[in-house]
C-alpha cells in the first residue's frame, strides 16, 4: 500500500487509497475504521492541506448531503453547548410571513416561501402548527413543511415534509428523549431511531433555535451546538454506519450588525454567519455548500429577514398578524 509520509509526523500517515475510494464514492466502513486509526487528532490540519486535492474531487461530483456524510466520519466527540428544544415566546399564533427566493447570480426570481402559525387540537392536545410552503416561480407547490409545538410550553413534538420533486416523506416523532425518524421515497421505507440531547437541533427548527439563542449570541459572539440532519442518517443506515454520525458540529457566529429598511420599517439588524465547527470539515466542503448566514431583527423576537445559501437570497417581503 502506498503511503504519504511527513518526516515531522511520523508515524502520522495517510493512505492514498483512502483518497482513491472517495474519488470512486465507494467507501466503507472498514476503510474508515482503517483510515481513522493513524490519524492523530492533533494532526487534523496537516492532513487536511494534504489531502485537499484529493477530496475536492470528491466534493464536486456529489450533491450537499453525500458530501457531508463522507466527510461526517472524522467528526468524532466535539464538545458544545446549547438549550432545549421549546419556543413559547416565538410561536405566535395568526403570523403570517412571505419570502422570495432570488438568484444572486442569475439575477431572478426562483420561487418563495409561505410560512404561517396557527392553532390545532391533535389527540385532544392543543397544538401550535407551523406551516411552511415553498412555491416555485410560476407558484407551484414543491416542498410542504409542518411542525408541531405544544401550546402550553413550546416543545416540539412532531414534524412532517413532503417533497414533491423526489416523491421523498420524511416524519419526525420527538418523545422520550428520542427521535423516531420515519423516510419514505417512492414506497421504500426507512425507520431510525436516534437518541436527543440536550445540544441536539433538528435541521427543521434551526431558525427558531437562532433566535431563541440570539441574546446569548450576542453576548458571546459565537454559539456552539449540534445539527441532526434526518436525511444523512437515512444514508448512514444504508451504509451500515453508526446514525450518531448525522449529528453536524455547527458555530454560529455575528458578523455584522447595521440597519436596513425591512417590510417592518427601518430596523437594527443582526447578520449571523453559521458553518461547520471542525475546520476539517471546513477545510474539506466548499463555502458555498456549507456556510449560511441568516440577518434577524436585532430587538425581540428577532425575526428572521433574509437567509443566503451560496447563490440564493430569500427575502421577508410580506408579514401580518391576523389577530393584531
Amino acid at each position: 500500500m502506498t503511503k504519504l509520509f511527513v518526516t515531522d509526523y511520523q508515524p502520522y500517515s495517510v493512505s492514498i487509497e483512502l483518497s482513491m475510494a472517495l474519488y470512486k464514492q465507494n467507501v466503507s466502513q472498514i476503510q474508515f475504521r482503517q483510515a481513522l486509526k493513524t490519524i492523530s487528532i492533533k494532526k487534523w490540519a496537516w492532513v487536511a492541506t494534504n489531502c485537499q486535492k484529493a477530496f475536492s474531487f470528491a466534493i464536486r461530483r456529489t450533491v450537499v448531503h453525500r458530501t457531508i456524510f463522507l466527510s461526517l466520519v472524522i467528526l468524532a466527540l466535539i464538545p458544545v453547548q446549547a438549550s432545549g428544544l421549546d419556543f413559547k415566546s416565538l410561536l405566535r399564533v395568526g403570523e403570517q410571513t412571505k419570502y422570495r427566493h432570488w438568484n444572486m447570480k442569475k439575477k431572478k426570481i426562483t420561487g418563495y416561501t409561505i410560512v404561517k402559525l396557527e392553532q390545532t387540537v391533535v389527540d385532544n392536545q392543543l397544538l401550535i402548527l407551523v406551516k411552511n410552503q415553498n412555491l416555485a416561480e410560476d407558484g407551484k407547490l414543491f416542498l410542504e413543511k409542518k411542525s408541531w409545538f405544544e401550546s402550553a410550553n413550546g416543545k416540539l413534538r412532531r414534524y412532517y415534509e413532503k417533497d414533491a420533486r423526489t416523491g421523498t416523506e420524511i416524519s419526525n416523532i420527538f418523545e422520550n428523549k428520542e427521535i423516531n425518524t420515519r423516510i419514505n421515497t417512492k414506497g421504500k421505507v426507512k425507520k431510525l431511531t436516534i437518541s436527543v440531547e440536550q445540544n441536539l437541533v433538528p435541521l427543521e427548527v434551526l431558525t427558531l433555535y437562532l433566535r431563541k439563542e440570539l441574546p446569548q449570541l450576542l453576548k458571546n459572539q459565537q454559539l456552539s451546538f449540534v445539527l441532526y440532519l434526518p436525511i444523512i442518517a437515512s444514508e448512514l443506515a444504508r451504509k451500515g454506519l453508526p446514525l450518531s454520525l448525522s449529528k453536524l458540529s455547527m458555530v454560529a457566529r455575528v458578523e455584522s450588525i447595521s440597519e436596513a429598511d425591512t417590510v417592518m420599517g427601518r430596523i437594527k439588524t443582526v447578520k449571523v454567519l453559521v458553518a461547520p465547527g471542525s475546520f476539517l470539515i471546513s477545510t474539506l466542503l466548499p463555502r458555498d455548500k456549507s456556510e449560511f448566514r441568516f440577518t434577524f431583527g436585532l430587538q425581540a423576537p428577532y425575526y428572521l429577514l433574509s437567509f443566503e445559501e451560496g447563490v440564493t437570497r430569500s427575502e421577508l417581503i410580506k408579514y401580518k398578524n391576523l389577530k393584531q
